[in-house]
């Protein structure tokens, strides 16, 4: 055999191995992604399973069609499972029917379930610099932007003016009052944005603040809202740009009212 047969002979072998070097590490990649996939699929999986069963904790039917929600809600055995319950959150025609928690820190509910467990999706809370029971000028819940529109991924809908037309209500109910959420105003803003700054008693702060959310929204509803308010702030986080947030602005009013 010739020299120049036996070096193109080594050549091919090489290529040859090489080849397989990069097929193996092709279906290792893909065996990963595979994995990766169906762990986030199975996450989701699980806390849609877990926050169906404790709907039927807190006395929460399935919802369908023109059911209404009644806003009759067990607090006793929700709060056996978790003394954090504040509050339920509900919107017609979407994924959120939701308690609401609140801890001493604005971290421990962000991948904790509502019953401990660990979970993507974590559990919709109240900012722990305001009171729980929502009786503070301006009050915020967070939740997840979920791909599935899950927890808070629903919000993402009120980017749409005709959406918070057809949609122009929340009900948050705590275990003393029911109130409607009305939408007011949405907004897309950086999470470091002033919007989220609590606000004091004084007249002046409150003006400064409801003028802020006015000049700062994309689109407010026709909803009055003013200082003598109470104010809710629904947040997640948008994708538009880096660190950026959706705020649905509410102002609750009792159902009573």
């Amino acid at each position: 055999m010739s020299k120049k047969k036996a070096k193109n002979g080594n050549k091919s072998k090489v290529r040859k191995v090489a080849l397989d070097v990069i097929i193996v590490c092709l279906l290792c990649i893909a065996g990963i992604s595979a994995f990766n996939i169906y762990k986030i699929v199975n996450n989701y999986h699980e806390g849609s399973k877990t926050y169906r069963k404790i709907a039927e904790l807190a006395g929460i039917p399935d919802i369908k069609g023109d059911e209404e929600f009644t806003g009759d809600i067990n607090w006793d055995a929700l709060m056996e499972q978790n003394s954090d319950t504040v509050a339920w959150i509900y919107l017609k025609g979407t994924k959120i029917n939701y308690p609401v928690v609140q801890a001493s820190d604005n971290d421990y509910y962000l991948r904790r379930m509502f019953n401990g467990a660990s979970g993507i999706g974590g559990t919709l809370f109240v900012d722990a610099r305001v009171p729980g029971d929502f009786s503070g000028f301006n009050s915020i819940i967070y939740g997840h932007h979920m791909k599935d529109s899950s927890m808070f991924g629903a919000l993402k809908s009120y980017t749409s003016y005709d959406f918070a037309k057809e949609n122009p209500r929340f009900e948050l109910i705590t275990p003393k009052q029911k109130y409607h959420l009305e939408v007011c105003a949405f907004l897309s803003v950086p999470a470091d944005s002033p919007v989220y700054r609590i606000v004091g008693t004084s007249q002046s702060s409150r003006e400064a603040y409801i003028k802020m959310i006015k000049d700062k929204a994309r689109y407010t509803t026709g909803v009055d809202f003013g200082t003598k308010d109470k104010l809710v702030m629904l947040s997640t986080c948008a994708y538009e740009y880096e660190d950026a947030r959706y705020a649905v602005i509410g102002k609750l009013i009792p159902w009573d009212k």
